[in-house]
């Protein structure tokens, strides 16, 4: 701990931090915030010196804490709740969150010393930002906030609606990064509560869409916000018969009842999707409620159903494996350099389906709650990465990467497997794997995943769980909804080509171009030798992304010669 508590002595605590060391750094640092905001004598001014002398460094730990959390997580597959605990990185954005609020509404502002309300604002946006930087880097990962993450953020607005800071007054500080990071939460606030992986309890629902609903003008939803805001808004009593009743405008509504607030784009589709059975009666065409509500629920929480069910009928054909990815994707055996890529083959079913489609999310929906009853007698491993069923399926995990496997199974390649879409979001889907073969797939294998066009979309496998009735979920993490295949080879050597999968910048996902190759077959720094349909580039391995049994990602940079 510092020696004396001002600025002068936290700057020399700081600098003997071993920052190299996250976890003994992190916790050093959470120790200190938690001690200040137990101190009682402290004046506001004072604090908050304090507090942003520690800024910069809490932000630091806190990236670098998660990052190791969320890696440690898809290198083991953790049960979910696991997943959901507060990391170190967590809990120092809370303590930092909460530290700035308790500045914003101590007893000393109402001292000769306190700070004015320009002052106060500040800190509240501080405390808000310190929540949206911890929210903005678990939504950009494939994995849930902790449990409680919202009902701190909805007690951060309630705080500002009792001082009367209301919506207009907290829009941001234009040009500073606080109130740029504000509304970079609200701008995915509404896409990632919809995330497959989400589970939250009623009361955490209601605190979500009441804060999205006040602070809607924030989301940038469309051009015209406020007008689109207003016109999806509508309410719905999840518990009664009562029809959906419009919201016109301000945030109104009984606490009994959920408050929804949806994109124009889903709005409409929704009402021409249950319009075409019904006579048009409210807004123009009445839904029918059971539908609905399901809509609604699906929403608000799309694993949190009563029975296992699984919301979606559709059917996916995936290919697993680099090897079978790169030939999946030229429709030619001798390789991707020989001919031009093409789309590939694989045959997407859909039953009973209708897809809304909404800026970068997809929701599933069926009329048909029943499921097939010869689908009830598929099983898979019930011990994940401790033990495979090869002597019962006669498929092991080195055959999916060579031609043993389509003798395996007459008919069908066990290869190219055949799974049900849970759900779906812009950073990957959740999928229930349907084959009558065991499971040979394990956490971090590389899938492609057919989109409606039958065009691959490359990801990976980071999770595997099991539902009620013992059937195999797949998280799958998108990559890159396009990819090239190409053969790779070092530079001035003469050595075989092997296959490979380029993918291109991503601007949406930050992502620059990178390559996936063969696990162990290339270093970092090497210059290889890119060829496709006839076409040949150089380009240097400048950064390792990931690498694991399946396949290494490195980043490229183009290079000339």
């Amino acid at each position: 701990m510092p020696a004396e508590l001002s600025e002068k002595g936290l700057s020399a605590w700081l600098d003997e931090l071993p920052l190299a060391n996250v976890e003994v750094s992190g916790q050093s640092l959470l120790t200190l915030l938690r001690m200040l905001n137990q101190i009682e004598s402290f004046a506001s001014g004072e604090h908050l010196g304090l507090l942003e002398r520690l800024r910069a460094t809490v932000y630091m730990l806190a990236d670098r804490a998660i990052e190791m959390h969320l890696r440690g997580d898809v290198t083991f597959p953790l049960p979910r709740v696991t997943r959901r605990s507060a990391g170190l990185g967590y809990l120092l954005c809370r303590e930092f969150g909460r530290a700035y609020l308790r500045v914003a509404s101590g007893k000393s502002f109402y001292s000769e010393r306190a700070l004015d309300k320009a002052a106060r604002q500040r800190c509240l946006y501080r405390a808000l930002e310190a929540y949206g930087e911890m929210q903005l880097k678990y939504q950009a990962i494939y994995l849930p906030v902790p449990h409680g993450y919202w009902r701190e953020v909805y007690g951060l607005y309630a705080a500002a609606e009792q001082r009367g800071w209301h919506a207009e007054k907290i829009a941001g500080v234009k040009g500073e990064r606080s109130g740029d990071t504000i509304l970079a939460v609200f701008k995915h606030i509404l896409l990632f509560s919809l995330a497959h992986c989400q589970r939250y309890r009623p009361l955490e629902i209601r605190q979500i869409h009441e804060v999205t609903g006040r602070f809607a003008h924030l989301a940038e939803l469309n051009a015209e916000p406020r007008r689109a805001d207003e016109s999806a808004a509508f309410s719905l009593d999840l518990g009664g018969d009562e029809p959906p009743r419009p919201i016109q405008a301000g945030p109104k509504g009984d606490d009994a009842k959920f408050r929804f607030l949806l994109t124009r784009t889903l709005v409409r589709q929704a009402l021409a999707y249950y319009g075409e059975a019904e006579s048009r009666r409210w807004s123009g065409i009445r839904m029918r409620r059971t539908m609905l509500k399901r809509l609604i629920q699906s929403l608000a929480a799309p694993e949190r159903r009563k029975s296992s069910r699984l919301p979606s009928r559709e059917e996916r054909t995936l290919t697993l494996g680099l090897e079978n990815l790169a030939l999946a994707m030229t429709g030619d055996d001798r390789g991707p350099v020989k001919s031009a890529p093409k789309r590939a083959t694989s045959v997407v079913q859909v039953r009973g389906v209708t897809l809304l489609d909404v800026p970068d999310y997809t929701l599933q929906l069926t009329d048909r709650d029943e499921r097939d009853q010869d689908r009830r007698d598929m099983r898979s491993e019930t011990s994940i990465g401790q033990r495979w069923r090869g002597e019962q399926s006669k498929v092991r995990q080195d055959d999916i990467w060579t031609d043993r496997g389509l003798a395996l199974s007459p008919g069908r390649n066990p290869a190219i497997p055949l799974a049900w879409t849970v759900n779906a979001s812009a950073h990957g889907y959740c999928l229930c794997w349907v084959s009558k073969e065991l499971s040979c797939v394990r956490v971090d294998e590389l899938i492609g995943v057919p989109d409606e066009d039958g065009n691959l979309n490359v990801g990976v496998v980071r999770w595997l769980s099991h539902d009620s009735e013992d059937n195999l979920l797949l998280g799958v993490e998108l990559l890159s909804p396009a990819s090239t295949p190409v053969a790779i080879s070092v530079s001035g050597s003469f050595e075989d080509e092997r296959h490979g999968l380029l993918l291109p910048v991503n601007k949406r996902l930050g992502a620059s171009s990178s390559l996936i190759t063969p696990p162990a077959s290339f270093q970092l720094g090497q210059i290889v030798r890119l060829e496709t349909a006839g076409h040949s580039r150089n380009c240097r391995l400048e950064r390792l992304i990931e690498s694991n049994f399946s396949f290494s990602h490195f980043g490229v940079v183009g290079v000339e010669g």
